[in-house]
């Protein structure tokens, strides 16, 4: 019975942190119009300045990833939350501003013949 409870508890915390981290998530940011290379509009989100990574925050990320793998990367910028992986690849990697690009408006990218 112990390990049942157990088990119940970290669930119930797992999925409220989750659920917490979700919705902090998109209060993080102003939500605007952007547009595909197609002109299709999607939403993008512009990190409020309040929720960017202190100087602290951002070495203490730069050491941890260098420590984890033997000082072998290559440092190109710091850390950031400006902008996901979604929105570097298909905004900021094309001259755009950074900006955050989630589910379903990544869909977008690859629901054209954009990037086939």
């Amino acid at each position: 019975m112990k390990k049942y409870l157990i088990l119940f508890i970290s669930i119930m915390v797992f999925l409220s942190i989750n659920t917490y981290s979700q919705i902090t998530y998109y209060w993080m940011f102003d939500w605007e119009t952007g547009y595909t290379p197609t002109g299709e509009s999607i939403s993008v989100g512009v990190l409020k300045s309040q929720y960017e990574l202190s100087e602290e925050d951002k070495q203490a990320s730069e050491d941890y990833w260098l420590d984890q793998y033997g000082n072998r990367p290559t440092v190109l910028s710091e850390a950031t939350r400006e902008y996901n992986c979604h929105g570097y690849a298909w905004y900021v990697s094309e001259g755009k501003d950074n900006v955050w690009i989630s589910t379903p408006d990544d869909d977008a990218f690859w629901t054209t013949d954009t990037y086939l």
